[in-house]
């Protein structure tokens, strides 16, 4: 490859001016890049380049920690793992990240002190409820985590295979049920504990901000999505909604039916998309999984 085409995509990555026009691949990830990460990741972010390699210096600037390869865990194999996932995600809700840990811990500490784990969902199905607010929750969270407990209970003998096997609109039709568990939480959870590869949505602020900005940069790419957003009303007969506008912000939020269409074009590999629009929202994905 000459110096003067590799200069011209890193022009391209540094000022965003690509218009969303694909760029026939000039960049092969780096060895040590694709020897540090998830395989499947890796592939997510290789399908991104193919579409769109003015990502590049984005992707390769610093490692995805939380998409590192690492050993298969035997934890995952069991399903009260995956039920300690979903309640560390319940006792997180609307307090802050220290107050999390704190109760986490209390609660964790209480289990095994009476012998059991957090991931035991039959313990805390019934465990006291005045017992658990003692620890610092929430009347509301203590129902919240039994009403999931009594859910893996009923379906203990199938739920672990419907986790590995689920299409994420299944997911989403069976946690909504759960009580404590929303749109977010659930993509989230298949994210970060089900690892997997095309989930997406505009309910994170960090997304919607990551995509704005990479469509502002990219009008041609914006304006084309726009048009196609605007036809698919025409069919539907109904307006797009307006996001709202802040002066504050140094960026303005596309519609989420745009971002949603953006989307679309990365499947089945959004979830490392909405990696890269982490990335560039400025995003703490520990913070997020967490």
């Amino acid at each position: 490859m000459s110096k003067r085409s590799i200069r011209q995509v890193k022009a391209a990555v540094a000022n965003g001016r690509t218009n969303g026009k694909t760029i026939a691949p000039l960049l092969a990830l780096p060895t040590e890049f694709i020897s540090y990460h998830d395989p499947h990741f890796v592939k997510g972010l290789e399908h991104l380049l193919k579409i769109d390699n003015t990502l590049y210096d984005l992707v390769v600037q610093s490692p995805f920690d939380r998409f590192k390869k690492k050993e298969a865990d035997p934890a995952a194999n069991d399903l009260g793992y995956y039920f300690s996932k979903i309640i560390d995600g319940i006792i997180s809700q609307q307090i802050s990240g220290k107050a999390a840990a704190s109760i986490k811990k209390k609660v964790t500490d209480h289990f095994q002190q009476n012998g059991g784990e957090l991931t035991q969902y039959r313990l805390v199905a019934k465990e006291d409820a005045t017992a658990m607010r003692g620890l610092g929750l929430s009347a509301r969270k203590v129902q919240y985590m039994k009403d999931i407990a009594r859910a893996f209970i009923e379906e203990e003998d199938s739920l672990l295979e419907f986790f590995f096997e689920c299409s994420e609109e299944e997911l989403f039709k069976k946690m909504i049920t759960w009580k404590g568990i929303g749109p977010w939480s659930v993509t989230m959870f298949s994210v970060f504990s089900l690892n997997k590869m095309d989930c997406f949505t505009v309910l994170d602020l960090g997304v919607v901000r990551g995509a704005s900005k990479y469509l502002q940069a990219r009008p041609e790419l914006l304006a084309e999505l726009k048009d196609e957003v605007a036809q698919l009303e025409k069919t539907k007969k109904r307006k797009t909604k307006k996001q709202p506008v802040s002066s504050k912000k140094k960026w303005i939020a596309v519609d989420e039916q745009i971002i949603e269409r953006l989307a679309d074009r990365f499947q089945p590999y959004r979830t490392a998309l909405m990696v890269i629009f982490w990335r560039i929202g400025s995003v703490d994905l520990q913070v997020l999984e967490s």
